[in-house]
């Protein structure tokens, strides 16, 4: 049937029709208003909640700290190790060493203080953080040979910076295909970046501008 919520409250689905509550949500026919959405806002859903704050949600930040003038250490997450890592490595090459292994996915890495990532007195906090994973992420593990002692913060002291973004399956948006390992998205949405932008992770988590240029937009503004 016709939803009874008023025009603001519709706004396009991505293929230039209306749709009732942007596809974010459901009409409260009693109210004539629309319930959205988790991650979604406005009087037609039509917003992210990431677009309504002031500041996007919070990458993960890991902060590895190595004390050691010799030998060699490695990193670990969810069941990859990197190769034996000297003491020395700097920052580019713990990027590329650590993007080499799928379960990390890609990642900034920046050190406080020197060029070598171990230091006779831990001086120099190594902060990794986690670009493309997202949601509850396990602490990285460690192992060493010859270095003093690694060790890894990942509770939001010490720099670390527990991650607010969520994994969810398709970005709540879609469905999954199990039988191809592809999203299928509902109408207005597409792959995003990550960062609330289009681009090619396949999670649905990009809702199409359409509507902007709309009528629908027009009525929102009104409201």
């Amino acid at each position: 049937g016709i939803c009874a919520c008023f025009m603001s409250f519709f706004s396009s689905d991505g293929n230039g029709n209306i749709a009732e509550c942007s596809n974010a949500g459901t009409c409260d026919r009693s109210k004539g208003e629309c319930v959205c959405d988790p991650r979604f806002t406005g009087a037609s859903c039509n917003r992210s909640e990431m677009d309504s704050k002031n500041r996007p949600q919070a990458n993960t930040i890991q902060v590895v700290q190595c004390i050691g003038t010799t030998g060699t250490f490695t990193l670990g997450f969810r069941g990859q190790t990197t190769p034996a890592l000297s003491f020395s490595i700097s920052a580019a090459s713990l990027t590329v060493a650590l993007q080499a292994l799928p379960a990390f996915g890609q990642v900034s890495v920046v050190y406080s203080s020197g060029p070598a990532a171990c230091t006779a007195s831990g001086i120099n906090s190594i902060s990794i953080m986690f670009r493309t994973v997202f949601g509850t992420l396990p602490t990285i593990r460690t192992t060493v040979n010859g270095v003093t002692s690694v060790t890894v913060k990942n509770d939001g002291t010490g720099g670390s910076v527990v991650g607010t973004k969520e994994d969810a399956v398709c970005s709540n948006r879609g469905t999954c295909d199990t039988l191809h390992g592809i999203c299928i998205c509902a109408e207005g949405f597409t792959s995003s970046d990550g960062y609330g932008g289009p681009g090619s992770r396949g999670d649905c988590g990009y809702m199409e501008p359409v509507y902007l240029n709309s009528a629908a937009k027009v009525a929102n503004e009104i409201a």
